[in-house]
C-alpha cells in the first residue's frame, strides 16, 4: 500500500505525510513524501494523525476509531483496499444540534434497490432547498390538566 501511496503521491504531485511510531524512510527521490516519527506507544500515531489532520485531507488507515474521529472534521478516510469510511447521524441528533443560521449539508443515499442508480447513469440536480428542523429552543412544555 505505500508504494501505491508514493507513485501516486508523485504523478499527482501530493504533499504527502507518513506518521509513524517505527523508522520508516520517505523513498528516496520523491521530495513529496515526508515521515513523522512519533513515541511508541498505544494509539501515538493515531492520536498525532488526528490533532494535526484538516477537512479536506486525506488519510489512509484500517484503524476503525481513527476513522471514526477523523470522518466528522471532513476528513476523507479511505481504508488500504480503497473504501471510503463514512459517517451516519440520524436527522433526530442533527435537529437537537442545528441552531438558527448554522448551515447544514446533507448527502441522499439510495438504501434499497429500488432507488439505486439506473444502470444508463442518471443525474439529479437540486437548486435549491430548504429545510426546516426543529430546534430544541422552539420547545416549549405542555402540561394536561
Amino acid at each position: 500500500m505505500k508504494e501505491l501511496v508514493f507513485r501516486a503521491a508523485k504523478r499527482l504531485n501530493v504533499p504527502t505525510v507518513l506518521v509513524t511510531n517505527q523508522r520508516l524512510q520517505p523513498p528516496p527521490g520523491n521530495l513529496l513524501v515526508t515521515a513523522i516519527w512519533v513515541d511508541g506507544g498505544a494509539d501515538v500515531a493515531d492520536q498525532h494523525i488526528a490533532a494535526h489532520a484538516e477537512p479536506g485531507d486525506l488519510v489512509v488507515t484500517q484503524d476503525i476509531p481513527l476513522a471514526a474521529v477523523l470522518v466528522p472534521k471532513q476528513v476523507a478516510v479511505l481504508d488500504p483496499r480503497g473504501d471510503e469510511h463514512t459517517a451516519e447521524v440520524h436527522l433526530e441528533v442533527v435537529a437537537h444540534h442545528v441552531v438558527e443560521g448554522v448551515r447544514v449539508t446533507l448527502q441522499l443515499v439510495a438504501t434499497t434497490p429500488a432507488y439505486a442508480t439506473p444502470r444508463l447513469g442518471g443525474e439529479l440536480t437540486v437548486t435549491d432547498v430548504a429545510l426546516e428542523l426543529p430546534t430544541t429552543d422552539d420547545l416549549s412544555p405542555t402540561f394536561d390538566e
